[in-house]
């Protein structure tokens, strides 16, 4: 008689590891977040790339968990039902973070705002104080306050150069900055604006605030150069707003830095414009200037 052979069928796969791999994802995308938050990847090309990292290991651990239940429950494993589980909540709390819809937690994204492919390579930021703007053409790099987004009602299309807006609880915009082009090389300063110089200024803005009236002049900073700082006032579809613009002198051609928004928040605003000008990089023709000086 011939050898009877007993197969035995595969024991049911566990999901063990896929489940294991969900919570691991997520730490991944922790980690990435953070070494691209160090001095020497904040300005790398390299950036971009652990951003990329971090949004790939998010939804990878999504899917692991979805791999892991499944399994878990097929095979009536608890333990990798559980770890599945926890790692769902895991990633769903680092992406629900990304959006700003965790109570007390400001996202980088802000769901009001237009959402595009580059802020949601950004999720990874979720962890930052602020979003790093590079413009190679006109030559500036600048960081944003947290909670900035592209502003998809732009209205200055012609001249601007990068708009953001920032929501209130409400969704409505509260702070909008505006970086437009002034297609001229500006003069160095030669001391404060004179009452001429203010009117010209004003004509100037009044081509895109019709009625804008110069209520403030400051001195800023920015690098070693003193920069003239306006306060502005206008009306805007039936309500007054208020805003600070600053004209910074880059080399190749200088631009123009709005912060405004509401009325009453002319304070904010010009502490939004100070984070600005002392993350500001960039090449200005008046440094010449001064190492002549």
């Amino acid at each position: 008689m011939g050898k009877v052979i007993e197969i035995i069928p595969a024991p049911p796969k566990s999901g063990k590891n896929a489940a294991f791999l969900s919570i691991i994802a997520p730490l991944i995308a922790v980690m990435l977040n953070f070494a691209s938050m160090t001095e020497t990847m904040k300005y790398s090309v390299y950036r971009p790339f652990l951003a990329s990292g971090a949004f790939i290991a998010v939804w990878a651990g999504f899917l692991f968990a979805l791999v892991g239940l499944i399994r878990g429950i097929g095979g009536i494993v608890i333990r990798s039902i559980l770890y599945s589980m926890f790692g769902i909540l895991f990633n769903v709390g680092l992406v629900a973070m990304a959006f700003g819809v965790v109570p007390g937690v400001k996202g980088t994204i802000g769901s009001p705002g237009k959402v595009t492919m580059l802020q949601l390579n950004s999720i990874p930021q979720v962890f930052e104080d602020s979003i790093t703007i590079f413009n190679p053409k006109f030559g500036f790099r600048l960081e944003l306050p947290r909670g900035f987004v592209d502003n998809p009602d732009s209205t200055s299309a012609g001249k601007a150069i990068n708009s953001f807006v920032r929501y209130d609880n409400e969704g409505k915009p509260n702070i909008i900055i505006n970086i437009e082009r002034l297609r001229r090389i500006m003069a160095p300063r030669k001391g404060k604006p004179s009452v001429d110089e203010v009117e010209k200024f004003k004509l100037a803005i009044q081509k895109t605030w019709p009625y804008a009236v110069v209520d403030k002049v400051e001195e800023e900073q920015w690098k070693t150069h003193t920069l003239d700082a306006f306060m502005l006032e206008a009306p805007d579809k039936g309500k007054m707003i208020s805003m600070w613009i600053v004209q910074v002198p880059l080399a190749d051609e200088a631009i123009q830095i709005q912060v405004g928004g509401p009325f009453d928040g002319q304070a904010q605003y010009l502490k939004v414009l100070r984070q600005i000008l002392k993350s500001l990089q960039g090449v200005s023709n008046w440094d010449q200037s001064d190492a002549a000086d």
